[in-house]
């Protein structure tokens, strides 16, 4: 495997999952800042908060990157299905069971990129847009963490706001 990809996959996991096991650091991150954890510790009721006033809320961020991930994974694959690019973002809540699902699409997602990187051959255009996928979750998983630091903070010591 060239060390391109090699490097592609490491940045792939720690977006999602953090720094690999056994290293004190990632090479942007801390241990146990991967995406899919961070989003563990939101409720359903957090994720429907919107991000400021008149902005998405966390599980609209999901969808939408889950959909991204799925895109380019396809689209690697030149099978790309060109989906509602507006639908996730119309989400505004979501229901406990609805949050689990969305972040077992995200982390399914990210294993479909994952997969396709694993086993095909980029060439400059293919490795061009896995890096633009990339970058785009990137983006959006550094405001999710920001987020997440935010709302954490603000309720140290559960995941639901007292009543």
């Amino acid at each position: 495997m060239p060390p391109f990809v090699v490097h592609l996959l490491a940045l792939l996991h720690e977006l999602s999952h953090g720094p690999a096991t056994g290293t004190e650091t990632g090479l942007f991150s801390e241990p146990n800042t991967g995406l899919l954890t961070l989003l563990g510790t939101l409720s359903a009721a957090q994720a429907s908060e919107p991000v400021a006033a008149g902005r998405p809320c966390p599980a609209a961020f999901v969808g939408h990157l889950a959909q991204l991930l799925r895109f380019s994974a396809a689209s690697l694959c030149g099978t790309p299905e060109f989906p509602d690019f507006a639908a996730p973002w119309q989400v505004r809540h979501v229901s406990p069971d609805e949050w689990q699902q969305l972040q077992r699409e995200l982390g399914g997602a990210f294993a479909a990129l994952r997969a396709v990187v694993v086993r095909g051959r980029l060439d400059e255009d293919r490795l061009n847009e896995a890096l633009t996928a990339l970058t785009h979750a990137a983006t959006h998983t550094g405001a999710l963490r920001f987020h997440i630091a935010n709302v954490n903070s603000a309720n140290p010591h559960g995941r639901e706001q007292a009543g």
